[in-house]
């Protein structure tokens, strides 16, 4: 169960993520182009192109987690630099 606290790092992937990637596929984009451990227990947040759905990818103790969420009408917004409360790579 994915909870939200203080004691995780989030970081935001900043490209348009294709949302077909499933839990290996977005480990090995932490892996591989971010240089990050994705069995950290960090919560890794990837947005897809059209803005409309988004995933988070965790490692939780035995296993990783993915999360997504698909709006059915509007889209997520991109934070704005002054507004960033977590750590915004690529």
């Amino acid at each position: 169960m994915l909870a939200l606290s203080n004691s995780c790092r989030y970081f935001l992937y900043r490209s348009p993520t294709d949302m077909r990637y499933g839990i290996y596929s977005l480990a090995g984009l932490v892996r591989n182009e971010l240089g990050f451990d994705p069995s950290s227990g960090d919560v890794f947040v990837f947005l897809g192109k059209r803005l409309n759905q988004i995933r988070l990818l965790q490692w939780d103790r035995d296993g990783f987690a993915m999360y997504v969420k698909k709006l059915e009408q509007g889209t997520f917004e991109w934070l704005k630099s002054e507004d960033i409360a977590i750590t915004a790579i690529n």
